[in-house]
């Protein structure tokens, strides 16, 4: 398999006009005993071509029952002729296979030629006007930053707000001591309506007294 723009290796000129004269020598000299080995060429040549096997086969079978055929002819004449009726027609009919051969290869030969030499210009030409791919500049993205994400602890499948949820007890504070020295000392307030009050109690109770005395003396 050839990529597209690459020619593949061919033959020169000298090679294939040496070749065309093998195979034509090959197959009129051999009078059409070898008459298969051009066809042979063709069908290797255009490989995808059924045609070109089927005639290979049939010019090798057919080459074949005529060599048998030959020699197996009838009498040989009065004349004192060796050659048969028979032997005449086999050699006749080798000696035509062998020319139309030879004419079917070169004409097959040239054309298939032709085409390869035109697809591998077309190749050629592309080639030239597209050597290679010109490099597309690479784009270079610019960096974004990072953003770190703190990642939320999961909450369990039994998960109560009300309940789990700690609550903040106050912290206990210390009581305030009032400073003494800071304290105002209240002066002696001006005697009120209490004190006749008392000394009214306290002249009830010495009378009371002196009644209990008074009876305990009796």
């Amino acid at each position: 398999m050839n990529g597209p723009g690459i020619v593949p290796p061919q033959p020169s000129d000298g090679t294939r006009s040496g070749l065309r004269v093998l195979f034509v020598l090959l197959a009129v000299l051999s009078c059409g005993m070898l008459a298969w080995a051009p066809l042979l060429r063709v069908a290797l040549l255009r490989r995808r071509n059924a045609v070109d096997w089927v005639l290979c086969g049939a010019s090798f079978v057919l080459t074949i029952v005529l060599v048998a055929l030959l020699g197996n002819g009838g009498d040989s004449g009065e004349s004192g002729n060796s050659n048969s009726p028979r032997d005449n027609a086999v050699v006749t009919i080798l000696v035509i296979q062998a020319i139309a051969v030879a004419v079917y290869y070169l004409v097959s030969d040239i054309r298939h030629f032709r085409a390869v030499d035109a697809q591998n210009a077309s190749r050629a030409y592309g080639q030239q006007q597209f050597p290679y791919a010109a490099p597309q500049p690479q784009r270079q993205q610019p960096v974004q930053p990072q953003v770190h994400q703190t990642q939320l602890p999961t909450p369990r499948a039994d998960y109560n707000p009300y309940r789990d949820t700690p609550t903040s007890t106050p912290a206990p504070t210390a009581p305030v001591v009032p400073d003494p020295a800071a304290t105002p000392t209240p002066g002696p307030g001006p005697a009120g309506p209490a004190a006749p009050r008392i000394d009214q109690v306290r002249a009830e109770l010495d009378e009371l007294s002196d009644y209990l005395r008074k009876e305990e003396g009796r």
